[in-house]
């Protein structure tokens, strides 16, 4: 197993290696790819050669203070961290470069007064890098966030989550909640167990962790004998919804988040009914019960395979072990049938093709990082999509 996910991990450095694109975002762009490349570099040895590596981080940093990089740039400060952890770049250089976080809080503020809380296209992205740094500059607007979450809440309907928004129309809608640790409730309930770990406001943090945990936990599915939770609610409709296995919605990524507030807030029955609904999701193997149709990251096998790891790590329930190597062997396997380079593509629902993808998110690159945690257990990287510890 080990000697293949090598040879894996050497396509896709080779792959990305070549690879160029002008976006720079994390979950989709530059800085994703270079995420890899720096751990896989440290991993095997630091092969490339550093002049070009220096390069491309050169050009990161100048695109990242252009205007529109704004969105993004927390997440690209947040790399630039883990390049002056891993000593790649100096404490003087990392100062220079992550100057910005003020800019950066006052626009997560600017999008959340909006009702854009979306953490991959929104006001929760940002805010989540920046509670990692709990800088003391920044108190007043971690207070500020809480205050304008709870106006949020005030104006659903449900009148204990946050509503809907609609991050391609910009539009909020108060009878809806989404339920994808991607763009709903899920990501801000982590938001608030990490403000409570870093002691943020520690009791407003918990209160809003219960407010939107006990929303998802009373609006699980009528039947839930196929999945847990729908991937939206609807105030006064009934509770039914078919929903994927998957990081970004689904009882996989919800459950992983309850688990982790019941291990947080120290409260067993939170932490029994997730294990129960993780249990339970481990039943369900084929494209039918997961809407499986890549290897990718975000609704793919590797990303899969990834959450049960982790629960695995937490739990040592072979359970999770053998479902993480079940989704281990379909990742391994469907670069090994394709045998060729691009290694992995993602597939585009609409378009019902697939395509190359060399992104964290979706593509090469998050693949890769999922296979380097298999064989050096470090999860550090996944503090940007919201699975850290």
């Amino acid at each position: 197993m080990k000697e293949r996910i090598i040879s894996i991990l050497s396509k896709i450095s080779s792959e990305l290696a070549s690879h160029s694109t002008d976006l720079t975002s994390i979950a989709s762009g530059e800085t994703g790819i270079l995420l890899f490349e720096v751990l896989y570099q440290k991993f095997n040895g630091g092969n490339e050669d550093s002049s070009k590596f220096e390069e491309r981080i050169k050009k990161l940093a100048e695109k990242s203070f252009l205007p529109n990089s704004m969105l993004y740039k927390a997440s690209i400060n947040w790399f630039f961290e883990c390049l002056f952890k891993h000593k790649l770049i100096s404490k003087e250089d990392l100062k220079i470069l992550n100057s910005d976080e003020k800019s950066l809080a006052s626009y997560s503020i600017k999008l959340l007064e909006l009702g854009n809380y979306d953490f991959l296209h929104g006001s929760l992205g940002i805010a989540y890098y920046l509670v990692d740094s709990k800088r003391k500059s920044l108190m007043s607007f971690y207070k500020d966030y809480f205050i304008i979450l709870d106006q949020l809440i005030s104006k659903s309907s449900f009148k204990c989550t946050v509503p809907y928004f609609d991050f391609q129309k910009k539009s909020i809608h108060p009878e809806l909640s989404n339920f994808g640790l991607s763009h709903g409730i899920p990501s801000i309930i982590k938001y608030c167990i990490q403000c409570y770990k870093k002691n943020i406001f520690p009791e407003q943090a918990k209160k809003n962790a219960y407010i939107l945990t006990n929303f998802l936990l009373n609006n699980i599915n009528d039947d839930h004998s196929q999945c847990y939770f729908p991937n939206m609610a609807e105030f006064n409709k009934k509770k039914d919804g078919m929903s994927r296995l998957a990081w970004c919605y689904g009882d996989l990524g919800i459950a992983y988040i309850l688990f982790q507030v019941g291990k947080t807030l120290n409260d067993t029955n939170i932490r029994d009914q997730a294990l129960k609904i993780l249990f339970h999701s481990t039943s369900r193997q084929d494209f039918k019960n997961t809407l499986l149709n890549d290897a990718g990251l975000c609704h793919g096998s590797a990303g899969i395979s990834h959450i049960y790891n982790r629960m695995w790590h937490y739990t040592k329930d072979n359970r999770f072990l053998e479902s993480r190597n079940k989704w281990l062997e379909v990742t391994l396997s469907d670069a090994e049938l394709n045998n060729q380079i691009p290694v992995y593509k993602s597939y585009n629902s609409i378009q019902k093709s697939y395509t190359p993808n060399y992104g964290l998110l979706e593509g090469s690159a998050g693949i890769g990082l999922i296979l380097l945690s298999l064989l050096t257990e470090d999860f550090n990287w996944d503090y940007c999509i919201m699975l850290n510890d």
